[in-house]
C-alpha cells in the first residue's frame, strides 16, 4: 500500500505513473493524507478505438479479463464484406508487461482497467507500432503550485510526506514518513 501525507497548507496533486502512463491521479487536501492499494496487475479490460483513415469510421472493441502480462493485438479485417475491428490477447514471451500491438491502418486509442484496483492506463499506439508498458519502476509525481517533483519507486508501497519547500516559492519536498510516525498511525488519517 502506499500512503502518501500532506504536511503543508496548500493541495497536492498526487500521480502514479508506469512507462510514462499515469496511474493514478489524486489531489492530497491541505494536512491530508490518500492510501493507494498495491500496483500488481494480475487482470484487465482493455478498451480500444482507432479510426480507418480512409474512411474516417470509428470502430470500438474490448478485450476483458485478459492477463496483466500479455500481448494484445488490433487488427481491422474484412469478413463477408463488412469490416470489423478486433482485439486478439496472447500471452507475453518476449519480455514483461503489457504488450499492445497495432496492425491497423490508423491510431489505436486505449484505455487499460486493471481489475479490482482503482488503476488505469490510457496510451495510444501508431500504426504498425508496438507498445510496451512495463510494471516497475513506477514514480511517484507531486505537483504544487505549479511545480512538481518526482520519486523513483520499485512498488506502490512505503509511506511518504509532502513537506514544505526549503526556501519560498520552491519545489515541494518529498520524503519518507518517519518510521515512529508509519507504528503509531498518522494524525491526518
Amino acid at each position: 500500500m502506499l500512503h502518501v501525507v500532506n504536511r503543508t497548507t496548500r493541495a497536492a496533486r498526487v500521480r502514479l505513473s508506469c512507462s510514462d502512463h499515469m496511474i493514478w491521479d489524486v489531489w492530497v487536501t491541505p494536512m491530508g493524507a490518500a492510501l493507494a492499494p498495491a500496483f500488481a496487475p494480475q487482470r484487465l479490460t482493455l478498451d480500444a478505438r482507432v479510426i480507418e483513415r480512409a474512411t474516417q469510421v470509428a470502430y470500438h472493441s474490448s478485450a476483458t479479463g485478459v492477463d496483466a502480462i500479455s500481448a494484445i493485438t488490433a487488427r481491422l479485417v474484412s469478413h463477408s464484406g463488412a469490416r470489423m475491428f478486433t482485439l486478439d490477447a496472447g500471452p507475453q514471451t518476449t519480455a514483461p508487461g503489457l504488450h499492445v500491438r497495432n496492425e491497423s491502418n490508423g491510431t489505436l486509442d486505449f484505455v487499460a482497467r486493471y481489475l479490482d484496483s482503482p488503476y488505469r492506463l490510457a496510451g495510444f499506439v501508431e500504426p504498425g507500432r508496438t507498445l510496451r508498458i512495463t510494471y516497475a519502476p513506477l514514480d511517484l509525481v507531486i505537483v504544487q503550485d505549479g511545480l512538481s517533483v518526482l520519486q523513483r519507486l520499485p512498488a506502490a508501497q512505503g509511506a511518504w510526506v509532502i513537506a514544505p519547500p526549503s526556501v519560498v516559492g520552491g519545489f515541494p519536498l518529498i520524503e519518507p514518513l518517519p518510521a515512529r510516525e508509519r507504528d503509531a498511525g498518522d494524525p491526518a488519517d
